[in-house]
């Protein structure tokens, strides 16, 4: 892609994606693991310990969407400070016994990803205020980060409250949701295939058994 095609949001999009590969080259790529592991697991804890905090909170609270929001950011900040004293106690011994030189490199990667996705959650949150990208500016929706962006935020969503995931989804283009999800089914069906032409090529030929077309 040429820079002329760039406005100022990919700039914006971009520095954000270095400070963020920078940031993770100085801690190493082992830290910035666990500290993503740690996220991942405070998300999926939230939302299995979701049902049971909204039970006991609306004893308290009367405000629905508010015993929901508490209820999910409440396991959520207890788990990350939890695992956020772990990995520091952890990061440094890992580090030396798993990745040796490879742990700044893999650092700047991984941090690169990480730019993105802290980008995909300021999209979502501010889809999530206004409900519509018709409130963006039209930088943004000119942007040539517009759209990997919006991939990487559908695909968030499934970790979400239900109100949010309903509020991101609703609020993308139909077009642009939609060409989103051929792209996810897509690659998951050529994903299969791949591992079934890999798992034919490991087999003799009489153990393969040739699978149904799907219709």
């Amino acid at each position: 892609m040429e820079l002329s095609a760039l406005n100022i949001v990919d700039y914006i999009v971009i520095a954000v994606l270095i400070g963020s590969g920078i940031l993770a080259t100085l801690r190493g790529f082992m830290r910035e693991l666990l500290g993503v592991i740690g996220w991942f697991l405070a998300v999926i804890l939230a939302r299995l310990t979701q049902p049971l905090m909204e039970d006991w909170l609306e004893d308290y609270i009367l405000e629905e969407a508010l015993v929901e929001i508490i209820a999910w950011m409440t396991p959520f900040v207890l788990v990350v400070l939890g695992w956020f004293v772990f990995a520091n106690l952890a990061a440094p011994g890992l580090k030396k016994m798993a990745m040796g030189a490879l742990d700044r490199p893999l650092g700047f990667i991984f941090g690169l990803f990480r730019g993105l996705v802290i980008v995909a959650l300021v999209y979502m949150g501010i889809l999530v205020i206004t409900e519509s990208e018709e409130s963006f500016p039209e930088a943004v929706l000119t942007s040539a980060s517009i759209a990997p962006v919006r991939v990487v935020a559908t695909a968030m969503t499934g970790f979400a409250p239900d109100d949010v995931q309903d509020t991101v989804e609703d609020a993308i283009p139909d077009q642009d949701l939609d060409d989103i999800k051929d792209g996810f089914k897509d690659a998951a069906e050529e994903q299969a295939e791949d591992a079934i032409e890999n798992a034919e090529d490991l087999l003799p030929d009489e153990q393969v058994i040739p699978l149904p077309e799907s219709n």
